[in-house]
């Protein structure tokens, strides 16, 4: 598979690694199952916070989390 990567697939990567729900993950991260929803299906932005704890669960620079596009 040649498809780039987005932020919300490291989203929901990590997610699964860990077996959290969306509402558990939510939780870990100080936001709604809804907002996790959004940032998995791109249709949300990181807040620069959101994106420093994203890239230290995931590994992945924040700088992936702070350019989500909405579709």
């Amino acid at each position: 598979m040649n498809a780039k990567k987005t932020a919300g697939d490291y989203v929901r990567e990590w997610r699964e690694r860990d077996g959290l729900t969306k509402q558990a993950a939510a939780k870990k991260l100080g936001v709604t199952s809804t907002h996790i929803y959004y940032l998995e299906t791109g249709q949300r932005f990181a807040s620069p916070p959101m994106a420093i704890m994203l890239a230290k669960i995931t590994g992945q620079p924040m700088t992936i989390f702070l350019n989500m596009k909405a579709r």
